[in-house]
């Protein structure tokens, strides 16, 4: 009898027969067919080689199998088959289909004379395997070595190939190697787990240190099928949106070549500087009365000075334009000296407000021209008030510094006291008075408004988050936040896992690569997640709302394995924690959402109940918010080193320690949502339903 007790190097598998034995469902239920593939010596199909697979699919469905291209025996015999893997075919008819591989016996290996050079090249193949591991992984090859590049069984040979080609996010070709040590690496991982072509050859074979050692050099190129990619996308083309008008944005994956749309609301004028002037686009678009306040930025020699404006007038001399006065005096340390005679069309005060002041201010490109009566046409962009302006508005102004007016008397100008009373002073060289300067500026259209936008479910947005772009996915049109204050906005979760071994520098750099954990305890405020959120999502902030993150609630219990969107939440007992207050723009769902949003959990991209897609060493599953429920001797509750999370391999939500770095991030945010009539524009993946 020919020996079955072999292990498994490099093989080839060939279908050679397909037929029906029995008529029934599979375990996975009604419409499923049964397939078994067995891996037998070709002169006795009673002679197993090695391990069989079996599984099932649905009717029509294709089986894609992989598998060693030959094998040695125990007795050194080598065992090889007659095709190149992987092969697929399409299953039809229902029963159990039956594949049988065959394999014939070759030559025998022999043990290598010179085994004292074994250390040699021992060490020689693990320095090559090394760089290679790090042209794929970013690390550094001056690092230490880690002991998985030497496999003894099938679990390390496949967790290697596993955490090797799940870092490869490119279509490229790569390569690695696999060092067996008393053991013949495989490569059936590849197709197992991977949309990928690849080839193996055996480069080596020799023993050290009495043991034998088989070098395999891989070679291998994922493809990206757009329902199993995790995408990297790039902008392709962009039509600017604007305070007023909406516009949007073609990005293609790198990897599948996927395109997609994606709207671009209309921003909405922005003031947060509090000039009365949009941020974006200059205009002044903001409701603006007599005695309403606008705050000024002006540039000094002696660094940035804020200045207040106080409205006097909403119709300056039946202009409609208003005037602001400043509230502070500049003093001559700004100015510079103020008159040098008792005329003020020639003046420094007015040379320094027209040329200094007027482009220096933060209100340069809004200043409108002052024509003052007494000046015989000339044009001002700042000024300062006469005599009878001041008369005019002297209860508005109240009482302050000391400063000039722009009247003269003779060899005197008018000045204002700090108790609000008229005086004649000296006008050359007095620095005792400063100058608070008068600008007019339009009234406000605020008639302008956004062109509208809601959006709806399924709709969808990009972000940038440290390096790359994120495809998010709109799950809610009527967000509540945690203490359930509905703010009109929208829910938009993540379509991919971000893996624990991310570029926490967030310059693209290898140095910068490091495996995140939740954090030093399950408090989510000052968690490493949270933490590298904030810090990585300055260019997301794009109308995003500030949303109450706050955990006022730990938990115990799980829900069941396997049970996936089809979770019974009373498997998991909520405990009062207290308020937490905790604003975020970006961030992590807790237990309560994750329940609320179930069906959008186990799903990502445009699949449904997918996880497999997601699943890496460092993104297993990915981090909630919420902790769970712990309490100190005193029997309080206390924070500790378990937190929630959804686990995409086992199927349900459950604890997990903190200082794990098997889960990733899921990130979401929300957007102000719009009331509006018409919702007929199509963008992402929302469909026009009046041209159904």
């Amino acid at each position: 009898m020919k020996r079955c007790c072999i292990t498994i190097a490099k093989a080839v598998l060939f279908l050679m027969a397909c037929r029906a034995i029995t008529s029934y469902a599979g375990e996975d239920g009604e419409g499923k067919i049964d397939y078994v593939v067995s891996f037998v010596d070709a002169e006795d199909y009673n002679s197993p080689i090695f391990n069989r697979q079996q599984g099932s699919v649905w009717e029509g469905g294709e089986i894609r199998v992989s598998f060693p291209e030959q094998i040695i025996g125990s007795d050194g015999h080598i065992w090889k088959s007659a095709v190149s893997s992987p092969q697929t075919f399409t299953v039809h008819q229902a029963g159990v289909h039956k594949y049988y591989i065959e394999y014939h016996q070759g030559e025998k290996i022999t043990k290598p004379e010179e085994e004292d050079k074994g250390e040699a090249k021992l060490e020689e193949w693990l320095s090559r395997a090394w760089k290679a591991d790090c042209l794929i992984t970013g690390q550094d090859p001056q690092g230490n070595r880690p002991r998985s590049l030497i496999v003894e069984n099938d679990g390390q040979n496949d967790g290697r190939i596993r955490n090797l080609i799940s870092m490869i996010q490119d279509s490229e070709w790569h390569c690695f190697y696999l060092i067996g040590k008393a053991y013949i690496p495989q490569t059936t991982a590849i197709g197992t787990s991977f949309d990928a072509a690849y080839s193996s050859v055996r480069e080596d074979s020799f023993f050290a240190g009495g043991e034998h050692y088989t070098i395999v050099k891989v070679l291998v190129c994922r493809r990206w099928r757009p329902e199993q990619c995790t995408h990297e996308w790039e902008p392709l083309s962009t039509a600017a949106n604007s305070c007023l008008e909406q516009g949007s944005e073609l990005c293609r994956c790198k990897k599948c070549r996927t395109e997609e749309t994606v709207l671009l609301p209309a921003l909405g004028h922005l003031d947060e500087n509090g000039d009365s002037l949009c941020d974006r686009c200059g205009k002044r678009a903001f409701m603006q009365k007599e005695g309403d306040k606008i705050v000024t930025t002006l540039q000094t020699e002696r660094g940035e000075k804020e200045l207040t404006f106080l409205c006097l007038d909403s119709d300056y001399n039946g202009t409609g334009q208003m005037l602001y006065l400043a509230e502070e005096a500049l003093d001559a340390d700004i100015t510079g000296e103020c008159f040098e005679e008792a005329e003020y069309n020639h003046s420094p005060v007015r040379t320094y407000l027209n040329l200094s002041f007027a482009n220096d201010s933060s209100l340069a490109s809004a200043l409108l021209p002052i024509v003052r009566p007494e000046s015989g046409g000339q044009k001002d962009s700042a000024c300062l008030l006469s005599k009878e302006e001041y008369e005019r508005y002297a209860e508005k102004i109240g009482k302050g510094e000391a400063y000039f007016l722009r009247s003269t008397k003779e060899n005197t100008v008018y000045a204002v006291d700090s108790e609000g009373s008229l005086k004649l002073v000296p006008a050359s060289g007095n620095t005792e008075y400063g100058v608070r300067p008068f600008v007019l500026l339009e009234k406000p259209d605020t008639e302008e408004q956004a062109e509208p936008f809601r959006w709806r479910e399924g709709d969808i947005q990009m972000r940038q988050i440290g390096t790359k772009r994120y495809r998010f996915r709109c799950v809610d049109e009527d967000y509540s936040d945690a203490y359930g204050s509905h703010r009109k906005a929208a829910l938009f979760l993540c379509d991919r896992v971000i893996r624990a071994d991310i570029d926490s520098s967030g310059d693209g750099s290898s140095q910068g690569i490091v495996k995140l954990s939740f954090g030093k305890d399950n408090n989510y405020k000052s968690s490493n997640i949270r933490e590298w959120l904030i810090r990585n999502s300055k260019n997301s902030s794009f109308l995003l709302e500030p949303v109450l993150t706050g955990v006022s609630r730990a938990y115990t219990g799980s829900t069941e394995a396997g049970s996936r969107e089809q979770l019974d939440d009373s498997r998991l007992i909520p405990h009062d924690i207290g308020f937490q207050l905790m604003q975020d723009r970006l961030f992590c769902l807790s237990v309560e959402e994750a329940l609320k949003y179930r069906e959008a959990l186990w799903s990502f991209s445009s699949g449904t109940d997918n996880p497999e897609t997601q699943l890496s060493p460092y993104s297993q599953g990915y981090y909630l918010r919420t902790p769970f429920y712990e309490v100190n001797q005193e029997g309080k509750f206390c924070y500790g080193s378990d937190v929630y999370a959804v686990d995409l391999e086992r199927g349900n939500i459950r604890p997990v320690p903190v200082g794990s770095e098997t889960y990733g991030i899921r990130p979401a945010f929300a957007l102000p949502q719009q009331d509006v009539k018409s919702e007929n524009v199509t963008f992402g993946n929302r469909q026009d339903e009046e041209k159904k």
